[in-house]
């Protein structure tokens, strides 16, 4: 259900928050709605939100992360190449 009708709900409910200048922030933690708390990647969250409100919205994501690139075989490289 999170794939298809949620992110599509947000979507819709934050550009009317923005539309007032009220900026919407969303946790990571989610629940099953049975009780259980789930520990949803913040990664995979963002992008599904972004995704969704591409289809009536120009968006960009942008990732910040504290580090200034990527961990590759113990090596920090300051970005990634597809291949």
């Amino acid at each position: 259900m999170w794939e298809t009708s949620i992110p599509l709900i947000l979507a819709a409910k934050s550009f009317r928050l923005c539309l007032r200048s009220l900026y919407p922030v969303f946790c990571a933690i989610t629940h099953d709605g049975k009780g259980s708390l789930l520990n949803t990647n913040a990664d995979t969250m963002a992008s599904t939100l972004a995704i969704a409100m591409t289809g009536r919205y120009d968006v960009r994501l942008i990732f910040c992360l504290e580090k200034d690139g990527v961990l590759l075989d113990q090596t920090m490289s300051p970005q990634l190449s597809q291949g």
